[in-house]
């Protein structure tokens, strides 16, 4: 039950968070000149199609979150609704923060190769979908982290082994990233 009811709420969650992530980079994109068609998810889609799916997303998500919320209450041993609970979270972090580190690349592209030409095609998308991204991801994982950081208090999150798991993978993901840019850029200087 725990599996379903997390997995519905991810499965209604997230295509709000892409609809919105597509209104947003469609709107970005036309403010600085250039086609909606340039939408890096969605580019074929109205805007009456993401709000139609973020409203009828929200109302299912509502229900899930009431069901859970009344199975919180009832349920007598909670230890697999806390492992789901737990993964849940953890999912999301991941997922904002894919958002994030792709904002920042974005974002890093339009900078680095804007110049001398602001106002080339190419450059100007990627300012846009940087923009599109870091609006939805940042806050995104803001409310992440800070839910699992509030999560702590409790003594079997602290000793969690997915937590370890998370940091772990997540420290290595960066050294990799770290280590593949430097490489890159020593082998552009050489």
């Amino acid at each position: 039950r725990a599996v379903f009811l997390y997995g519905a709420l991810l499965a209604t969650l997230i295509p709000i968070v892409q609809s919105a992530l597509s209104l947003l980079d469609r709107l970005a994109l036309q403010m600085v000149g250039l086609s909606a068609s340039q939408a890096i998810i969605g580019p074929n889609q109205s805007w009456s199609d993401n709000l139609i799916a973020i409203g009828m997303n929200a109302i299912a998500a509502a229900y899930f979150v009431t069901v859970l919320r009344a199975d919180w209450q009832v349920i007598a041993t909670k230890d697999s609704f806390t492992d789901i609970r737990r993964i849940y979270r953890h999912v999301w972090l991941i997922y904002s923060l894919g958002f994030v580190v792709a904002a920042v690349q974005q974002l890093l592209w339009f900078i680095l190769n804007a110049f001398p030409s602001v106002l080339s095609f190419p450059y100007r998308a990627n300012g846009a979908h940087g923009i599109a991204l870091i609006l939805i991801g940042l806050p995104l994982w803001y409310f992440s982290w800070k839910t699992l950081q509030d999560a702590l208090a409790g003594h079997a999150e602290r000793e969690s082994l997915l937590r370890l798991g998370v940091l772990y993978l997540l420290a290595l993901a960066g050294v990799t990233t770290v280590l593949g840019a430097g490489g890159v850029l020593i082998d552009v200087i050489l």
